[in-house]
């Protein structure tokens, strides 16, 4: 067996499961579902989006690449280092709409996709991430301290952050050198100023077109 699907099993209260081949498990819209123990060397992705109760997953996944547990509404910020560190290899990890999410810490060498998107308690995000090229915090309504270790971010979504501070924009505009999108669309306590410094910062490197020298042949 390589991929295992329990999607909408209404209830379904636990899973915990071993297996040295599974490459795939879908377990979206489980509403019951609590707790899940996971041991899956080979696992590659886990879709897990609407487990609703869904709050100390335990994954000893060490191939894990793909996490996807937006509208996981009983998550903290408690649960996510074991998240994070269920597997070295972790690119992608999609949080939206988790709903408890208060000020987490989130620290992964190979992540490379963050989603916090809506999440409206959110009141302040640590990223520790090297390799992060995308992080979506679009519509986090609450949010007002960003901290980002970031040096290969390339594009930051903040669309809708209506409380997010000038400080904590202009220290994210200047984490990394690679970064060259940053949507601030209705950032309403935003200064001008901000906004102007931010834009001068990302804009993309000119490209160098062909010399304009003459021809001396």
């Amino acid at each position: 067996m390589r991929s295992l699907y329990l999607c909408g099993c209404r209830r379904l209260r636990a899973l915990s499961l071993s297996h040295a081949s599974l490459a795939e498990v879908h377990i979206s819209w489980c509403s019951q579902l609590r707790s899940v123990d996971l041991t899956c060397g080979q696992l590659g992705s886990l879709y897990a989006y609407g487990c609703l109760r869904l709050a100390e997953p335990r994954l000893a996944c060490p191939s894990l690449r793909l996490l996807e547990v937006q509208k996981c509404k009983a998550l903290t910020d408690a649960e996510l280092p074991s998240l994070t560190q269920a597997s070295a290899q972790l690119a992608v990890l999609n949080l939206t709409d988790c709903q408890l999410l208060r000020r987490p810490v989130i620290e992964s060498e190979r992540l490379r996709t963050l989603h916090l998107y809506n999440c409206l308690q959110l009141l302040g995000v640590t990223v520790r991430c090297p390799n992060l090229e995308l992080l979506n915090l679009t519509y986090c309504l609450n949010l007002v301290q960003l901290s980002l270790s970031c040096e290969q971010l390339r594009t930051l979504l903040c669309a809708g952050c209506k409380q997010l501070c000038d400080e904590s924009v202009l220290a994210a505009a200047t984490s990394s050198a690679y970064l060259r999108s940053f949507d601030l669309k209705g950032c309403s306590q935003l200064a001008a100023e901000t906004l102007t410094e931010v834009e001068r910062l990302v804009s993309p490197a000119p490209s160098a077109g062909p010399s304009s020298e003459p021809n001396k042949g």
